[in-house]
């Protein structure tokens, strides 16, 4: 499913409607995590009043409330429909970015769609077999790579546990 599609599907599930119903909240990031292609996507939630995140699982037979928490960082409102890049380009540009700089295919991708410091942006992840890891930040609106990070999941120790 495209984002557009879950946030859709999301926004017009019994669940959603009610729990929306009491709540003053805003979206405020959008994650995916996969191997081939996304099957299920987290969507979450900030209510400003209570500092409190609820969190929507989304994938094609349903829509359902995961997880609630606080939060006490500054948290910026998601504009669902300012991105003009999609998923599939933020993490084609990510992958060309990580090919530049890794010799191994990468095994998994988290994706997630956010407002930080630096704007909106297309978080991606990319790891590989070695537990490596490659992180690109990408602008949603125009696809112009803002930062990126390459480092092991797991530092080696010669020292035992």
């Amino acid at each position: 499913m495209k984002l557009l599609e879950v946030i859709a599907k999301l926004e017009k599930s019994a669940e959603f409607l009610v729990w929306k119903g009491h709540s003053h909240s805003f979206l405020m990031s959008v994650f995916t995590m996969y191997e081939q292609e996304p099957d299920e996507w987290l969507v979450s939630y900030f209510d400003p009043e209570t500092r409190g995140v609820t969190t929507f699982q989304v994938d094609a037979e349903s829509c359902h409330r995961k997880e609630e928490n606080k939060v006490e960082n500054p948290v910026k409102e998601l504009n669902i429909r300012k991105p003009n890049i999609e998923m599939e380009q933020a993490v084609a540009t990510a992958v060309q970015e990580y090919e530049k700089k890794v010799a191994q295919k990468s095994v998994k991708t988290i994706a997630i769609l956010q407002n930080i410091d630096e704007g909106q942006v297309w978080n991606i992840s990319l790891m590989a077999a070695n537990f490596s890891i490659f992180n690109c930040r990408i602008d949603s609106e125009t696809g112009k790579v803002s930062s990126s990070t390459f480092g092991q999941l797991f530092s080696q120790s010669s020292k035992g546990v």
